[in-house]
């Protein structure tokens, strides 16, 4: 159930060469950690509970963030800071919150 990944054509495009970069990578290795832990009630729990989705992200983005530090790669994570706090996230955390745990993973990573 919900196994299916998607990503922006442009990614999906990058994902099918012979030398993906690593940026384009890393986004899938995101979202698999989501894939391998979806199941109808971890859907609703995401929805339904900031902690989850805390969590969740978390993994994911612990992930990401050290497939881009093999490669040298930087991430914006005042961006992501600012997107933790919209709908995209379901208003997961407050700026200032989704900085501090934004930079924590990065840093750990």
């Amino acid at each position: 159930m919900f196994k299916t990944i998607y990503v922006s054509m442009d990614i999906y495009a990058d994902l099918k060469t012979q030398n993906p970069k690593p940026f384009s990578v890393t986004i899938l290795r995101h979202q698999e950690v989501h894939a391998k832990n979806v199941s109808l009630f971890k859907t609703l729990k995401f929805i339904l509970s900031k902690d989850f989705r805390v969590k969740e992200e978390t993994l994911a983005y612990t992930a990401m963030f050290k497939h881009l530090k093999q490669h040298n790669q930087t991430f914006d994570l005042d961006h992501l800071a600012r997107d933790f706090s919209k709908l995209r996230y379901i208003w997961m955390t407050s700026y200032a919150e989704g900085k501090k745990l934004i930079t924590k993973i990065w840093e750990e990573a």
